[in-house]
């Protein structure tokens, strides 16, 4: 079953793009190796459709189903790379249906990888504006609540590589896309602008961080409290497992698969969701998460005054990170799959 309707919904999109004019223009012959791309709000994909424009390469915009678009660029500097970039708008279910729409599209448009990015509650060490490209993603409103309180659920996600479902709560980033992230911000940092935006967000002058080792929770709801970040933080982080006579958190119960500490690092309302079904689908994915906020009291606040710096910011390091997985596929390298995870049952 699954299988039909990934097939219909690949005839159906393949029918579009006929339709479009696009498959006539551009041959998807000499097309060796899609990147995919998203953002979440229209301001954070501004920057990265900007050089899309200027690269120099052959640009389109395909129009998809529920009124989406994707931005279409084939690289000039980099022949048989394509980008396919969207919108996933705000939320769980909204990351969902453009993830699908994008890993069933026709050959030659579906992407090999997938690069996630957008602003973001701070959960973790950093500051607004800091970049995070956090290990792992979970779900953080899928659970139970009872009198004593809530207990995290583990997924029931389709493995492609076994054919079987795994019972697994966090979502893996690729550690390829996480190298090629930190290669692109040291060269990042020396593009004209970076700093002057720094500047307007931390008068005191604190460098820019680029943060790896930490875990991403969504969840639909716009966290603005210091006790629910807490709270996430105990139930989310991934540490060794405690003495048999206190509670285990889910993060102690995979610590031994692991083998790292992954605190919670960042919360949005979009990422899990995408690297779930990219999973699902065995598509290598990873995230930039770049706080806009500190997901506490004062969140709402804090949005409203920098979100737009944290967008751009955040829009500029996707571009530099874009182009390093583009150099990186141009020069040979590949993406091997990603090691296989398995969940611990909670209950």
């Amino acid at each position: 079953m699954q299988l039909h309707i990934r097939n219909v919904l690949a005839a159906a999109l393949a029918l579009l793009l006929v339709l479009s004019g696009l498959a006539g223009a551009q041959a998807n012959e000499a097309v060796r190796f899609v990147i995919g791309g998203q953002f979440a709000f229209p301001e954070e994909g501004a920057f990265v459709i900007e050089r899309m424009q200027e690269e120099g390469g052959a640009y389109t915009t395909v129009q998809l189903p529920q009124g989406r678009t994707l931005h279409v660029l084939d690289f000039k500097a980099y022949p048989g790379v394509r980008l396919v970039y969207g919108g996933t708008r705000v939320g769980m279910e909204n990351a969902v249906q453009l993830s699908v729409l994008m890993a069933t599209l026709p050959e030659g448009y579906r992407p090999d990888v997938v690069v996630h990015s957008g602003i973001s509650g701070n959960a973790g060490p950093g500051l607004i504006g800091d970049i995070y490209l956090n290990r792992f993603f979970v779900l953080a409103n899928l659970g139970t609540m009872h009198g004593y309180g809530f207990d995290p659920r583990l997924n029931e996600a389709y493995n492609p590589a076994t054919g079987e479902l795994d019972r697994i709560m966090y979502f893996p980033a690729h550690p390829k896309l996480i190298e090629l992230g930190e290669a692109a911000f040291a060269t990042y940092l020396d593009r004209p602008g970076v700093r002057e935006l720094v500047s307007d967000i931390r008068p005191a002058g604190e460098t820019l961080q680029l943060l790896t080792d930490f875990v991403g929770a969504s969840s639909n709801w716009f966290v603005a409290s210091s006790e629910v970040v807490e709270r996430w933080q105990l139930l989310y982080g991934i540490r060794p497992r405690r003495s048999r006579a206190t509670i285990t958190y889910p993060g102690e119960a995979f610590y031994e698969e692991v083998g790292r500490t992954y605190p919670l690092g960042t919360v949005d309302m979009e990422t899990a969701a995408a690297a779930k079904t990219f999973y699902e689908f065995g598509i290598p994915f990873a995230a930039a998460r770049y706080p806009s906020d500190s997901a506490r009291e004062t969140a709402r606040e804090e949005i409203e005054a920098y979100r737009l710096h944290a967008a751009e910011i955040g829009g500029r390091f996707v571009w530099e990170w874009i182009l390093a997985v583009a150099e990186y596929v141009q020069s040979g390298g590949e993406f091997a799959p990603a090691a296989a995870l398995s969940g611990q049952s909670l209950f």
